[in-house]
């Protein structure tokens, strides 16, 4: 690990919330993504793809704030996960994507991201400028005010959405939620992280610990 943050020239973390996961079947997850493999595999079949550039064309890796592996991003590159991945969280079905990031560069980075964005029926999230992260919904976008906290450390991020509302928790606390009606269509393109569905919004930074939820989670399973 010492190693490691030498060759990356990397401060040391600043320590992340706990989080505690509640058992299965409770809730249900579809996949979790830990990387501390050095790959984006999951237990099952979804394994992730990188997609990188000539710039960096292989996926790298560094350690993140538990002492494991994460995935570094240089702006110029992303992992996309299959569109079976999604197939059970479109149109207006209950569920949660939740991930932890360290973003060097705020302004247009995207953590997380899928559906038809011809259609703009998307569901994602990614910073607008600075200080503002947009809840990527279907014709219903919600833009959050987070100069009050954001800064380049490690933040965890979680999405949920219940059938009727959406949730967003951030580091283990409610940050907003509110009604919206959503239609989350596949293009068959899969979820993206670290880039959005359309050009650019590519995430500079770290991300870890990407886990995927068939149903809204509760404030409960976070803190």
């Amino acid at each position: 690990v010492e190693d490691l943050f030498k060759q990356y020239a990397l401060a040391p973390p600043t320590l992340r919330p706990t989080l505690s996961f509640a058992p299965t079947p409770s809730p249900a997850i579809i996949e979790r993504y830990s990387f501390d493999d050095g790959t984006a595999s999951a237990s099952g079949s979804n394994n992730g793809v990188y997609f990188g550039t000539t710039a960096h064309p292989k996926a790298e890796y560094t350690v993140g704030p538990d002492g494991g592996y994460a995935l570094l991003m240089h702006g110029d590159d992303w992992v996309d996960f299959p569109a079976a991945l999604t197939a059970n969280i479109l149109g207006s079905t209950p569920r949660t994507i939740c991930l932890w990031a360290q973003l060097d560069t705020i302004k247009d980075a995207a953590l997380f991201e899928y559906g038809d964005h011809d259609t703009a029926e998307t569901y994602g999230l990614w910073y607008t400028s600075d200080t503002v992260i947009r809840l990527q919904f279907y014709n219903a976008d919600v833009n959050l005010d987070m100069s009050d906290v954001i800064d380049k450390g490690w933040h965890h991020y979680c999405l949920a959405y219940d059938g009727s509302k959406y949730f967003l928790y951030f580091d283990a606390k409610l940050r907003s939620t509110g009604a919206v009606a959503l239609d989350t269509d596949n293009d068959g393109r899969g979820i993206f992280i670290g880039r959005g569905t359309g050009d650019g919004k590519m995430a500079k930074g770290t991300i870890d610990e990407v886990v995927i939820y068939k149903s809204a989670i509760a404030l409960d399973v976070v803190e």
